[in-house]
């Protein structure tokens, strides 16, 4: 009978030092996990500033398109403003011809 609780405690031993070496394990495999997750943030931070700075881009070539635009506009205003006062001092002249007549 001796035999057998020996026999049954020494077999207790290794499933425990088993069940040790497998907990150890498992705990590694837990920190290579949470090193995984950091590198995953790391680059998903990392791909979101690379966005926000193309969207800057862009954003900056829609601010310079928008600038030339208004360029234009005042252009166009300024001309406007001259083709008026064309229109004006000739529809004088021909009032002017027309009462000479």
């Amino acid at each position: 009978m001796a035999s057998c609780t020996v026999a049954r405690a020494d077999m207790g031993r290794k499933q425990y030092a088993k069940m040790v070496e497998a907990l150890d394990a498992l705990a590694g495999l837990r920190g290579e996990l949470a090193d995984a997750r950091a590198d995953a943030e790391r680059v998903r931070r990392a791909a979101e500033v690379r966005e926000r700075r193309a969207s800057a881009s862009a954003c900056g070539a829609e601010r310079a398109a928008v600038s030339a635009c208004e360029g234009l506009l005042r252009e166009s205003v300024g001309l406007l403003a001259e083709g008026r006062g064309l229109l004006q001092e000739t529809a004088g002249v021909h009032d002017a011809a027309i009462g000479v007549k």
